[in-house]
């Protein structure tokens, strides 16, 4: 990655660091290179235990608390125990049903803030996350995990138990069970064809059919 631009702040003398690819800026180098790994996708820092990787040294610490089998937060409602007090509260939101985090764009509303502020790059195109070895890039860390480990990896350790095909996201894999292992008992009232879930007969109809009556009624 290229050297980072060095600004001075114009009421003072003070160096700021600017991030090359979006408007952040510190007057931290280090708070830049943390910040940088937003865009990279990289996390150096390992659980020697379960091998999960972090951007950052604190998230690491608190999830090897879980491994400790220490759990002292626990729930009054339902009596989850949890090994870092930010966990219980962000589960206490489950019984409550608190959202304290609201959409700045539509208002949308969430009961953890990295899902609010993950939701809000769809409305700004900020695709933070670069892979590395050719142009894509995404909104979220994880999309861009699975890209790297199914495109330039080839890794795809969700493999079909009835026909031994391998995909690289579990919910291809679903998808793919149902289009083809599981019976179709739902025919399309328009062409007959026929379909083994609802949802399948619902991406049918808005495909084949837009124009059509709903093959739901």
């Amino acid at each position: 990655m290229e050297e980072s631009t060095v600004t001075v702040d114009k009421g003072g003398d003070k160096k700021r660091f600017q991030c090359e690819i979006c408007d952040y800026s510190t007057v931290h180098k280090t708070s830049l290179v943390r910040h940088r790994r937003v865009h990279s996708g990289e996390k150096p820092f390992k659980c020697v235990i379960c091998e999960k990787c972090f951007s950052e040294k604190g998230s690491l610490q608190k999830h090897e608390l879980t491994h400790s089998g220490m759990k002292p937060h626990k729930c009054s409602t339902c009596g989850s125990s949890f090994a870092v007090l930010s966990n219980l509260r962000t589960h206490e939101r489950i019984h409550t049903g608190s959202k304290p985090y609201s959409c700045s764009v539509c208002d949308k509303q969430f009961s953890r803030s990295s899902n609010k502020n993950e939701h809000e790059r769809i409305h700004t195109g900020d695709k933070r996350y670069h892979c590395r070895s050719c142009p894509y890039a995404c909104i979220r860390s994880s999309t861009l995990s699975m890209h790297v480990r199914s495109v330039h990896e080839g890794i795809k350790p969700h493999v079909c138990p009835e026909c031994g095909k391998s995909f690289s996201q579990r919910s291809n894999l679903s998808t793919h069970i149902q289009s083809n292992h599981m019976p179709k008992i739902i025919d399309c009232e328009e062409c007959l064809k026929k379909f083994s879930t609802v949802a399948l007969l619902t991406r049918h109809w808005k495909r084949s059919h837009p124009n059509g009556p709903s093959c739901l009624q």
